[in-house]
């Protein structure tokens, strides 16, 4: 890894718009997918049928976004799309956790991210120089990879370090039935489908207020990141423009 290459700020800017992006995906799709299943009781397909229209939007704007990325500088572009990843988080976190958000807020959240990828992957080519464009693709690739560690490690973290320490479960369980529902939700959904109806309401509908609550502050944080990441895009892609594509 050729570490000179940062002393670029928009090779380092855009590297890091990058990493965060797919963190922000990564952490959406974490706590997506456990409330489509088990808070909304959606079969495996059905709920991947609902994410479906987000990830078409990340192809068509995937495609899109060339032509007017030659003619829109990437310190307005990029921002612009990190606000439709910000709006995506602030969606949740404002509105609940409903299918109707959590189709919406994912098809927000393909809009921005689908664009940057394409968008910034060239700003980081552009922005090194030609013998070391491998190095450049390269680190571009990393940042993919840390990214998607961050984004469960760190956010879905989150989610899971606040339901663990919200959840309150009725004494009527064991002390081996306690740690597998305290653990995760999905724990929480097994032990339920060995108890007694009354019991298994009891059990799933205090585990899914502390998940549902934890998916709430992610959201905040993460729609901070996103602020954070525009702010960003804006001073050090300052006066940079993509090269043709």
């Amino acid at each position: 890894m050729d570490l000179s290459l940062f002393r670029n700020k928009t090779f380092s800017g855009s590297v890091t718009i990058n990493l965060m992006s797919l963190a922000f995906m990564i952490g959406f799709v974490f706590f997506a997918t456990q409330l489509l299943q088990i808070v909304l009781g959606m079969s495996p397909l059905n709920a991947s049928l609902a994410l479906i229209p987000g990830q078409l939007m990340a192809i068509v704007v995937g495609i899109l976004i060339v032509p007017v990325a030659q003619r829109v500088s990437v310190n307005v572009l990029i921002p612009i799309l990190l606000a439709f990843t910000a709006g995506a988080f602030l969606l949740v976190a404002s509105l609940g956790s409903s299918l109707t958000v959590i189709v919406v807020a994912f098809a927000l959240l393909n809009i921005g991210v689908g664009a940057i990828a394409t968008v910034s992957n060239d700003v980081i080519l552009s922005a090194a120089p030609a013998n070391k464009a491998g190095a450049a693709s390269a680190i571009s690739e990393t940042a993919y990879e840390v990214g998607v560690v961050l984004g469960t490690t760190v956010l879905g973290g989150l989610v899971t370090a606040y339901y663990r320490g919200t959840l309150h479960l009725p004494d009527f369980l064991s002390p081996m039935q306690m740690q597998l529902a305290s653990e995760t939700l999905a724990g929480a959904h097994a032990i339920s489908a060995t108890l007694a109806h009354d019991q298994a309401s009891e059990v799933m509908g205090n585990a899914i207020q502390a998940f549902v609550g934890g998916t709430q502050l992610m959201a905040w944080a993460t729609f901070s990141l996103a602020v954070l990441a525009i702010v960003i895009a804006r001073r050090t892609l300052k006066g940079q423009e993509t090269a043709p594509v």
